[in-house]
């Protein structure tokens, strides 16, 4: 009987401390949000992360609490505060999603992309950045054409008057590829991705638990014993009998391309003497650069379809662009696609109307500091939510059109603080060119070699994608008409 008094009493008092003490308390969201992230885990759970925390900010304002210590923002303040290159100080990596994702402790400091340390990415990072610039050009370039030649003979695009294509699978496949090919110059066995995708449901399911034990042990803690929680994670889904599986595996053929990314590390770091990083400590940072390819790239292409294809004016007038520019497939380079203003101007549209990255991603753990006047107590989450700047008015005129203009005339309103896809500071993203690049190419030879039409009309990117830790499923179901019968680019 005693020990169920005092179960009460801790529990009344933990109800009390939350809906009254804890100094979030004041911080507008929903009612649940005070005790438990189950607002959090459904958004993840129905795949509409993004959108419904765009809602949230427009019910409750540029500072909403989604979880017990887990704050969202939708202001350029807070996204100087949270990412600028002052931001170490005040917050870290440590405990944060990106943090918890891998399975194994040595490898959250090993990796650029999740390192949680100074000193491990001041060590990390210049060899990652060089050598993913060394790549990016002619480089590069050779790769993306291999893996676009591939997916086009694999969908037999063009080998027929007008080819009914599910242009985003055709565009997922071929991603994958490229990630594969300049990761380790390997071409990926095409039904591979479906392990890695086995991978994301698994890690969404495994922060889901992890949401709910930072109800009652702070984040640097988890952080500190995370093999045991995900050890516990692993066991649970052991008698679930939920499919999991191990980060990095992955299926790949012969070396096809002497020159990748995994081959300048080793180069890199031998010139840098940095023997002492393992060569699978390199090989992950490669494979990093994989997922990064097509985890994230991938969905931004599509993107960049749905909304030209969405916007037939747009994809004609990038049409005329390149056919104005170049007389035969073979003149297409990415030097040149770089000089193509309306080209560039739809992509940059596409990163602020649907940014790569959600919030859940970015999020940061506070040390103790203060955002837009509000105190944030250590080991509480923090993130902004891009998406919710990129829809604001007060940023944007007619922030929900896909208006590419907006990038060619200055004098147009707009806030540049409010897109930034790759961040700033010291953890913005070290592969933005050869982003921009592959996203080039990608839309250029597509749209020269041939004439589109969207056939799914009623596909509506923010009713039918899915939003969890990454944006997927933009579904286009796309008839392509070769422009010049017989020329199919491979």
């Amino acid at each position: 009987m005693l020990a169920l008094y005092l179960i009460t009493v801790l529990a009344l008092g933990w109800l009390c401390y939350r809906l009254f003490l804890d100094p979030l308390s004041h911080v507008p969201g929903p009612f649940i949000s005070k005790l438990f992230p189950l607002y959090y885990i459904r958004m993840i759970r129905d795949g509409k992360h993004i959108f419904t925390l765009r809602e949230l900010h427009d019910t409750y304002g540029p500072i909403v609490r989604v979880g017990p210590g887990d704050l969202s923002f939708a202001t350029t303040s807070a996204f100087d505060s949270i990412y600028g290159f002052a931001a170490d100080k005040s917050f870290a990596i440590a405990g944060s999603r990106r943090s918890l994702l891998v399975p194994q402790d040595t490898m959250v400091d090993i990796m650029l992309s999740n390192c949680i340390t100074k000193e491990s990415r001041q060590l990390l990072r210049p060899l990652v950045t060089s050598t993913l610039s060394e790549i990016t050009g002619a480089c590069s370039e050779q790769l993306f054409n291999a893996a676009f030649s591939e997916g086009l003979k694999l969908y037999r695009v063009g080998r027929t008057g007008s080819t009914p294509v599910t242009l985003s699978d055709m565009n997922n496949d071929y991603m994958w590829d490229l990630g594969s090919l300049l990761a380790f110059g390997k071409h990926a066995k095409r039904f591979s991705r479906s392990k890695f995708d086995i991978l994301v449901d698994d890690n969404e399911r495994f922060m889901c638990f992890l949401e709910m034990c930072f109800c009652f042990v702070d984040r640097f803690t988890v952080q500190r014993y995370r093999t045991a929680f995900y050890k516990v994670w692993r066991f649970f889904c052991y008698l679930a009998r939920m499919p999991t599986l191990q980060y990095g595996s992955d299926d790949h053929s012969n070396i096809s391309f002497e020159d990748n990314h995994f081959a300048r590390l080793k180069i890199a770091a031998k010139k840098a003497g940095e023997g002492k990083i393992a060569d699978n400590y390199l090989e992950l940072n490669s494979y990093s650069t994989k997922l990064s390819v097509y985890g994230t790239s991938h969905t931004s292409v599509n993107a960049i379809f749905y909304y030209l294809l969405k916007n037939p004016q747009s994809l004609k007038k990038v049409e005329e662009e390149l056919l104005s520019t170049f007389q035969s497939y073979s003149e297409i380079s990415d030097e040149r696609l770089a000089k193509l203003p309306y080209l560039n101007a739809c992509i940059n549209e596409t990163l602020r109307i649907a940014p790569t990255f959600s919030a859940g991603i970015l999020q940061r753990v506070s040390k103790g500091a203060t955002v837009d006047g509000i105190y944030i107590p250590a080991g509480t989450g923090v993130s902004v939510d891009q998406y919710s700047l990129a829809h604001s008015e007060e940023h944007w005129e007619s922030p929900g059109s896909f208006l590419p203009e907006r990038w060619l005339d200055c004098k147009s309103r707009k806030n540049v603080k409010a897109s930034r896809p790759f961040l700033i500071g010291p953890r913005q993203c070290p592969g933005r060119a050869i982003v921009y690049q592959l996203f080039r190419l990608a839309v250029g030879k597509t749209v020269y070699l041939y004439q589109m039409e969207l056939m799914n009309k009623n596909f509506d990117i923010a009713r039918h994608s899915s939003s969890c830790l990454a944006w997927t499923n933009i579904d286009l179901e796309v008839a392509m008409k070769p422009r010049v019968p017989d020329v199919l680019g491979y």
